[in-house]
């Protein structure tokens, strides 16, 4: 087989090229073609139609490293053989936390121009981030989602108990508003039969009829009270009660009167008078008025009612009279 010399077409084109001629590359499927091309004019049409060119730069291969970088970035190549220098010379915990810090107010930056958190809660979790409480971000996150959870579970249960007090507080009111209108149907009627037992047109001043109780106890007592009166040897109890109720009311005015069981609104009890003996029964009656005595059965009311002692308020003690 005949084999064309191309040394002269190759010495022509690397001075052509203005290269070595270990640069040029000559197509080997057209050798026939190059070999007739005997100057530099034929040798640059061979190189405009690509037959010749110029062979690139040859350069350290990259691949091998690429793979040795790939490998590291799996953890090899990285044992104790190949350590130079301290772990915190290798890397710093204080870059390590730099890092952290700004991964952790990123996403709290991001969760607040969101909406997902307020400011409150923004800088709450900010001071936590600067106290070392997040390791990571995935630790943040869940925190975040944790606290408005319990947020949301607290303003829930917030809502029940103020409606449940708004409810408390109206039947409150109709309750209260139930117990006025009965109480001053009460009064109303109880008013009209005292002044008639007293003798008098007007209700005693110093007496609290609003205090009377619902079911009629009072009434049943003064009915109690003028079947006993009219037993006979209980008018005897009369005197020793008006003296009781007089040296009372003439007591130091420097010492509060003492304050009985009964509804006194303010004030001392009022002067009693000498009353004849024919006025008994409305003495005492007038007396039984101001004691409440309604706690006691029909069996105790069957002995005469001597009033022994009051608590002072002054003292702080039950007293007796002498």
């Amino acid at each position: 087989m005949f084999r064309a010399n191309l040394t002269t077409q190759k010495r022509l084109a690397a001075s052509v090229l203005k290269c070595g001629e270990r640069k040029v590359w000559l197509d080997p499927n057209e050798v026939t073609e190059i070999a007739q091309a005997n100057s530099r004019q034929n040798i640059r049409k061979l190189i405009k139609s690509g037959l010749v060119f110029k062979k690139p730069q040859a350069a350290a291969s990259r691949f091998r490293a690429r793979e040795h970088t790939a490998a590291k970035r799996l953890g090899r190549h990285g044992g104790h053989g190949r350590r130079k220098g301290t772990a915190e010379a290798r890397m710093p915990t204080s870059v390590l936390w730099m890092r952290r810090m700004r991964v952790l107010r990123s996403l709290l930056r991001k969760y607040r121009e969101q909406g997902k958190i307020d400011r409150h809660m923004y800088h709450e979790l900010y001071l936590k981030s600067k106290g070392n409480v997040f390791k990571n971000k995935r630790v943040l996150m869940e925190y975040i989602h944790k606290a408005k959870t319990e947020q949301a579970r607290v303003k829930l249960l917030n809502d029940q108990a103020e409606a449940q007090r708004q409810r408390n507080k109206a039947a409150r009111e109709r309750r209260n508003q139930r117990v006025a209108a009965k109480r001053e149907a009460i009064i109303s009627g109880d008013q009209d039969n005292r002044c008639a037992s007293i003798g008098t047109d007007l209700p005693h001043p110093n007496l609290d009829y609003a205090a009377l109780d619902e079911d009629h106890e009072r009434e049943q007592f003064m009915a109690a009270m003028q079947e006993k009166i009219a037993e006979p040897g209980f008018s005897q109890d009369a005197p020793r009660l008006g003296r009781l109720l007089r040296e009372n009311d003439t007591a130091s005015p420097a010492r509060q009167a003492p304050v009985y069981s009964f509804n006194v609104v303010t004030g001392q009890m009022p002067q009693m008078p000498q009353m004849p003996s024919s006025l008994t029964q409305s003495l005492l009656a007038r007396l039984a008025s101001y004691f409440d005595v309604s706690h006691l059965s029909s069996v105790d009311t069957t002995t005469p009612l001597i009033v022994t002692q009051v608590f002072d308020p002054t003292m702080n003690k039950f007293t007796h009279f002498q």
